[in-house]
């Protein structure tokens, strides 16, 4: 039988609380990067800022993805269009997203390993791979 002495059970439920609200750091603003591709060939960037009007954390902005393999067969070298994304789930975060790349709309949906990794799925990139990072911006 376990015996507890006075203050133990506040100190554990302190490191509870703390373990189970744990989510990845989103503030205010954020840095996305990340490869896109097969071969990873593109490199996305993004910087974020919280959009605080519709009560939840939904963060968006402007991004740039940047060929960076040994050719770029049909496509230019240089894409920018705009991400909206949410972080969803403390137990397993997953990223919902969609990215518009020159136009055309895009989503996204990543399970958070070290990365949020999934697939990109539009008419120009269907089910191609995904890693994304989230940092906050200093």
């Amino acid at each position: 039988m376990l015996e507890w002495r006075d203050g133990e059970i506040d100190a554990y439920r302190g490191c509870f609380v703390a373990a189970c609200g744990a989510q990845p750091a989103q503030a205010g603003s954020a840095w996305v990067s990340g490869k896109v591709g097969f071969l990873s060939e593109w490199e996305l960037s993004a910087e974020v800022n919280e959009n605080a009007t519709t009560g939840r954390k939904d963060f968006s902005g402007p991004l740039t993805i940047k060929h960076v393999g040994l050719c770029a067969v049909g496509r230019t070298v240089e894409m920018s269009g705009e991400i909206r994304y949410r972080i969803t789930g403390w137990i397993k975060p997953r990223m919902q997203a969609t990215l518009v790349i020159e136009g055309v709309k895009c989503d996204f949906d990543g399970a958070l390993s070290e990365t949020y990794d999934g697939v990109i799925s539009c008419p120009p990139w269907r089910n191609v791979p995904v890693s994304l990072s989230v940092k906050a911006a200093e």
